[in-house]
């Protein structure tokens, strides 16, 4: 609750509170080209680039290692991370996000492409934690990321 003084100055406005984002007025600005500012001031755009592709391969090569080495070792809830992060983040869904034009930061583009394209990669999803879907999983990742 407010003090009596608080709401006074909350009414005035000379109560300068941050706003609801969290984010200081100083650096409040558009990071991806689908932002659309719906009321107040933003500052001028700052646009997260993707990563390079050589980049997401690398990142997605050292997934596939681990994933292998934890479904192997069965630690399943470090495998399961690993084969997700294939999927999103490395190989698959980004590489496939930049082949499109789409920005691969974030996942930002992924409900953006072309709906089969997206399609193709639910058969990497994990569906139960054990080590024969873990496997499954694992191969589908490397089955669609070698297409």
């Amino acid at each position: 609750m407010f003090t009596a003084e608080e709401r006074d100055r909350l009414r005035s406005g000379a109560w300068n509170a941050p706003p609801a984002t969290g984010v200081p007025a100083t650096e409040f600005r558009a990071l991806a080209p689908t932002f659309r500012l719906m009321f107040g001031k933003a500052n001028d755009p700052r646009h997260i680039p993707s990563p390079p592709p050589r980049d997401i391969i690398g990142l997605g090569r050292l997934y596939a290692l681990h994933a292998r080495s934890c479904i192997a070792r069965g630690r399943l809830w470090q495998a399961e991370y690993m084969v997700s992060g294939i999927r999103d983040n490395a190989l698959a869904l980004a590489l496939a996000c930049i082949r499109h034009g789409l920005s691969a930061v974030h996942g930002r583009g992924i409900d953006l492409l072309p709906s089969g394209v997206a399609a193709q990669f639910e058969g990497s999803l994990v569906r139960q934690l054990d080590g024969a879907e873990l496997s499954r999983a694992f191969r589908v990742c490397g089955s669609r990321t070698a297409e």
